[in-house]
C-alpha cells in the first residue's frame, strides 16, 4: 500500500484504479487513508487498531469534498462531528488526529458516537413522552374515554379542571409528587369543602389508576394506588336531613325567578319535579314531549338506576318548559345556544343564596323537600311517591311490576305543584293550602 504526502492536487486528480480499490496512506498523518473506487468515488478512512479489536480496521471518516472552494473558506464548527459529511484533506487530517487521540486513551470514537446517538434518541423520546403525558392531556383523555356519557361527566370535568389542571398545567404526570397531590386535596378540605375534597380525590385516583394500567404513558405508576381517602381527609359522609321550610322555599323560588334562564329556571323545575340535578340540567329537547303526552323521558344512560324514567309534566312544569327559549341545537338549559348543557352550579347557587338569604342548603335538598312534601299529600300510595323520584322497589315487585304509574305520578305531581305554588306564591285564596 503506497504511502505519500497527500496533497489537494493529488487527491483531486488521482485516477480511479482499473481493478479493485485504490488506497493511499498519508505520510503527514500516517494512519489517514485516501480510498478510491473504480467509479472514481473518493473517501477518507482511518486505519487503526480500535479498542476491543485485535487487528487494524478501516473506518470511514467522510467522503472527499471536491466542491466550491468558497464553501471550504466558510468555517463549519460541526463538520468533524457530522456523520457522513464530506471533508477536505485538511479537515480529514484534523478528524484523524482527533480520533487517534481518543484511541490512544482507550476510547472508541464510533462507539461513543453511537452511544451519544442512543442517548440523544432516548432524551428525545423522554421529551416526547413528557409532552404526551402532561396532566391536562392525560386528564382530557381519561374524561373522553372513561367519563364521557356518565351522569356526572360535566361535574367530573369541572372538578378536575378547577382543582388539579389549574395547578399542574404543562407538567408531566410523573413529575407531580404524591405530596403535591395530598396538599392539593387538603386545600379543598381547608376551605370547608370536605365532601368536594373526598370526591375530587376519588376522581384523581381513578384517573391516575387508569393512566397506570392503560400502558400509553411509559412506566408511570400511580402514586395514589395505596391511598385511602380517610388517611388524607378528616371527613365522613353523613346522611343529610335538610328540608327547606316554607319560608325558605318561597325565598329560594323567588330568587330563582329573578335569576331566570338557564339556572333559575332549572332550579324551579327541580323543585316542581323532585328530580336529581343533572337529570334536569342535562335535559335535551328530544327527551321532552310537550304536545302529546306532556312527558319527560330520561334515558337509562342518564339515570342512576340505569333504567329509563318517565316524569309526567303537571301544568306548571309544562308551562315553564314551554316558555323556555328554543335553540336549533340539542339542550334545554344552555349558555352555549343549546350546543352544550350548563356546567357547574356553584356560582348561580351562590347568587341564589345572596338573593334569598337562605344558607346551608344544597340543590339536592330540593329533592328531599319535594319528597317530604309528597308525604304530606293524602290519597297517594307510597310506592307512587317513590316512583316519581325513580326509587325503584326491590325483590319480586321490581321484577314483575313493570307498570309505569304514569297517571298516578301525574296526579301526585299536580297536587304537589298546587301545594308548592301556594307556598312560594301565596295569595288570599290559597292561604289555607300553604298552612
Amino acid at each position: 500500500m503506497p504511502r505519500l504526502k497527500l496533497t489537494d492536487r493529488f487527491v483531486r486528480n488521482v485516477p480511479p484504479p482499473s481493478d479493485g480499490r485504490g488506497e493511499y496512506l498519508d505520510s503527514v498523518v500516517p494512519q489517514l487513508m485516501l480510498r478510491v473506487t473504480p467509479t472514481g468515488h473518493k473517501s477518507f478512512a482511518l486505519l487503526a487498531r480500535f479498542p476491543g479489536h485485535r487487528n487494524p480496521t478501516r473506518r470511514l471518516l467522510g467522503a472527499y469534498y471536491d466542491g466550491d472552494q468558497v464553501v471550504l473558506d466558510q468555517p463549519d464548527a460541526g463538520i468533524l462531528d457530522r456523520d457522513g459529511a464530506a471533508l477536505s484533506l485538511a479537515e480529514a487530517r484534523e478528524k484523524a488526529r482527533i480520533w487517534l487521540g481518543m484511541i490512544a486513551r482507550g476510547r472508541d470514537p464510533g462507539a461513543e458516537k453511537r452511544a451519544a446517538q442512543v442517548h440523544a434518541k432516548a432524551k428525545e423520546a423522554e421529551a416526547q413522552l413528557q409532552a404526551a403525558t402532561t396532566f391536562e392531556r392525560v386528564a382530557a383523555l381519561w374524561i373522553k374515554r372513561k367519563a364521557a356519557g356518565l351522569k356526572h361527566e360535566l361535574e367530573i370535568e369541572s372538578c378536575i379542571e378547577r382543582e388539579f389542571t389549574a395547578r399542574w398545567k404543562g407538567r408531566p404526570l410523573a413529575d407531580i409528587s404524591r405530596e403535591e397531590m395530598r396538599l392539593a386535596v387538603r386545600a379543598i378540605e381547608e376551605r370547608g369543602a370536605g365532601w368536594q375534597a373526598y370526591t375530587a380525590l376519588g376522581y384523581l385516583r381513578q384517573m391516575l389508576g387508569w393512566a397506570s394500567e392503560c400502558g400509553e404513558f411509559g412506566e408511570f405508576v400511580s402514586p395514589l394506588r395505596d391511598v385511602k381517602p380517610g388517611s388524607w381527609i378528616d371527613f365522613k359522609k353523613q346522611a343529610r336531613d335538610r328540608v327547606l321550610t316554607h319560608d325558605e322555599l318561597r325565598r329560594v323560588w323567588q330568587a330563582a325567578v329573578q335569576e331566570g334562564y338557564p339556572f333559575g329556571d332549572a332550579v324551579r323545575l327541580l323543585a316542581l319535579t323532585g328530580q336529581r340535578l343533572r337529570e334536569i340540567a342535562d335535559l335535551s329537547w328530544d327527551e321532552i314531549d310537550l304536545d302529546g303526552e306532556a312527558l319527560i323521558t330520561i334515558p337509562k344512560e342518564r339515570m342512576k338506576g340505569k333504567a329509563a324514567h318517565e316524569v309526567p309534566l303537571a301544568p306548571q312544569a309544562l308551562a315553564l318548559l314551554c316558555g323556555l327559549p328554543r335553540f336549533s341545537s340539542k339542550y334545554v338549559f344552555s349558555l352555549k345556544g343549546g350546543v352544550r348543557t350548563v356546567g357547574g352550579f356553584d356560582r348561580p347557587k351562590a347568587r341564589l343564596d345572596a338573593a334569598s338569604g337562605v344558607t346551608e342548603w344544597r340543590l339536592h335538598d330540593l329533592r328531599r323537600t319535594a319528597r317530604s312534601g309528597f308525604s304530606a299529600l293524602s290519597g297517594f300510595e307510597d310506592h307512587v311517591r317513590e316512583a316519581v323520584l325513580d326509587h325503584r322497589r326491590n325483590g319480586i315487585a321490581r321484577t314483575y311490576d313493570l307498570h309505569k304509574y304514569r297517571d298516578e305520578k301525574r296526579a301526585l305531581l299536580t297536587a304537589w305543584e298546587e301545594r308548592l305554588l301556594a307556598i312560594v306564591e301565596p295569595a288570599a285564596g290559597n292561604a289555607e293550602a300553604a298552612a
